[in-house]
């Protein structure tokens, strides 16, 4: 009898457990998650990734830079910043906004006595009351040393580009244009201007 007890008290409990985990897997599934991070555009421009990472809608309720690095920043940013410590910014499932923060990386690490930024921020999932926070710690020293790697085919397409900007520039017409015919390249003169 007291075996049989044991057993069914152990087949109770491998009955609740997959239950405890679906529940448990379906709170973490309604959980918001935004992240933010540091990121670099156009090689040096520190900007703040601002991501919702879930497959729900959620909103940005604050964010707050610590006083000493924000203190270093342009008066632009600062006010920015002070006017997030307390806004509502929607961002759609998947999606992002970038806050730049008006400086490079190396004007941080070279002219700031304070290259520590900690970023505190909450978000909640849109509809819901529950608020989360988190936060971000970057020290631009660590990334002195660091740099974005662009193909050599970016370079090319770059330096074709300028190229281009500074012959048309000169011409003030298109250099040679091209059109694609029946799977060959005929070039086009450029159109020239009537002289009166």
């Amino acid at each position: 009898m007291v075996a049989i007890s044991i057993v069914s008290l152990i087949l109770s409990i491998i009955m609740v457990v997959p239950v405890i985990y679906l529940i448990i897997d379906k709170w973490h599934d309604n959980k918001p998650n935004i992240a933010i991070s540091f990121e670099l555009i156009r090689s040096s421009l520190v900007c703040l990734m601002i991501r919702n990472l879930h497959k729900h809608a959620a909103e940005l309720l604050s964010l707050k830079l610590d006083v000493a690095f924000l203190s270093q920043l342009g008066q632009v940013q600062q006010d920015a910043f002070n006017n997030m410590q307390n806004t509502n910014i929607y961002i759609p499932a998947g999606k992002y906004w970038v806050l730049n923060l008006g400086i490079c990386t190396f004007d941080i690490i070279g002219k700031f006595k304070s290259t520590k930024m900690t970023l505190e921020y909450s978000f909640k999932k849109t509809g819901r009351k529950k608020i989360y926070t988190n936060k971000l710690y970057v020290d631009f020293k660590n990334y002195a040393h660091l740099m974005i790697y662009i193909s050599e085919l970016d370079e090319i397409n770059s330096s074709l580009k300028k190229i281009d900007k500074t012959i048309s520039k000169k011409n003030h017409t298109p250099t040679v244009e091209t059109t694609r015919i029946a799977s060959s390249w005929q070039e086009i003169e450029p159109v020239k201007e009537k002289e009166k």
